[in-house]
């Protein structure tokens, strides 16, 4: 099996991964019996949808369908409202992270660029096409920028990604098996964050 990774310019749509400060979020999906939100985060956060109002964590039920669920996330004064997928016979684990926010005088703007996640596994012979998870992890700080579940064959463009040094942990969707960790600069626009065959 051939590895590729490579970075081209792309155009792209744009993906928020995480606040500076504040709240942010990110979502796992992992198999159930039935579609849920599982929400977890910092203690005295509350959420707000789905027909319920309740401290974090929580599980949120709605029906066993895919769809788009609006809640409100709020703690420590802020407010983060979002829409949350969900999968039938998957439950959809939202992560809550709170940054305090910095004094006034100490904010600088976030260089951020476009990257782009590609899933070559169904050009591997000797593999099956399978849907991976790309997790993006800031290499200072080891916080969670996001995680994506990218079938066999498909893109995922990213807008909002910040500056630095980042890892990737890749894994198959299906049995959670980690299979690599690759290391990306994010310097450029274009960056691409490839595993599978060329």
């Amino acid at each position: 099996m051939k590895i590729v990774a490579t970075s081209i310019l792309v155009l792209v749509a744009m993906v928020r991964l995480a606040a500076a400060d504040g709240l942010s979020h990110s979502v796992e999906f992992k198999p159930s019996g039935k579609a849920a939100i599982k929400v977890l985060g910092p203690d005295g956060a509350r959420v707000t949808g789905a027909g319920a109002d309740d401290t974090l964590p929580t599980v949120l039920q709605v029906e066993n369908s895919d769809a788009f669920v609006p809640v409100t996330i709020t703690f420590k004064g802020e407010t983060l409202t979002t829409k949350i997928e969900v999968r039938r016979n998957q439950t959809s684990e939202v992560r809550v992270a709170y940054a305090a926010p910095a004094a006034a005088a100490d904010k600088k703007p976030v260089r951020t660029y476009v990257a782009k996640l590609n899933n070559h596994m169904h050009k591997c012979a000797d593999a099956p096409r399978t849907s991976l998870i790309f997790e993006l992890v800031n290499r200072g700080s080891g916080a969670t920028l996001g995680s994506f579940e990218i079938r066999a064959g498909k893109v995922e463009q990213l807008n909002g990604v910040a500056a630095g040094e980042i890892d990737v942990r890749i894994s198959d969707a299906r049995s959670k098996k980690w299979l690599a960790t690759k290391q990306y600069t994010i310097d450029k626009d274009g960056v691409v964050i490839a595993y599978g065959c060329e």
